[in-house]
């Protein structure tokens, strides 16, 4: 399971972009990006239910990446998980990331549901600088629980 404050790490983690070791996991294993379950053509929200049986369907498989931070499905993949593998990122690198969109042609990013091109979106952006600091708190804790329950931890 990779985990992350921001989009940015582990969208860009779990496509080989960034950090070159994902190389080794991507040849034997597809990383399943929750972004893709979660919104559905043209930026329409999952319900729940729906959000949460995708997960547990993914969970079943024997070997599986997930990545993605979402807190209402935590649960799913924490209790499945063997691994938690954690980017701590400085804020300014999604802040840059989600700023640069505005400047490119717009796409839908390989790991997103179709039709959801990429858009500034200062809601979001909000979003990851007022709630860096919490969800960065809450994380530790949880990486403690992690730790507490005997799984393999990559920080």
């Amino acid at each position: 399971m990779m985990l992350c404050e921001s989009d940015y790490g582990n969208r860009n983690f779990s496509r080989g972009r960034q950090i070159n070791i994902f190389a080794v996991f991507r040849r034997s294993l597809q990383a399943c990006h929750l972004d893709a379950l979660y919104w559905k053509p043209g930026w329409v929200e999952s319900e729940l239910d729906d959000f949460s049986a995708s997960q547990l369907e993914v969970v079943k498989r024997k070997q599986w990446i997930i990545e993605g931070s979402y807190s209402s499905t935590f649960n799913i993949r924490g209790e499945k998980c063997d691994t938690v593998i954690y980017l701590e990122l400085p804020l300014y690198l999604p802040v840059q990331s989600i700023e640069k969109v505005d400047h490119e042609p717009r796409q839908t990013r390989p790991d997103m549901a179709e039709g959801c091109q990429e858009k500034m979106d200062w809601a979001f952006l909000k979003f990851i600088i007022t709630t860096y600091g919490p969800r960065k708190k809450k994380m530790e804790k949880r990486l403690l629980k992690f730790e507490d329950a005997g799984k393999k931890l990559s920080c």
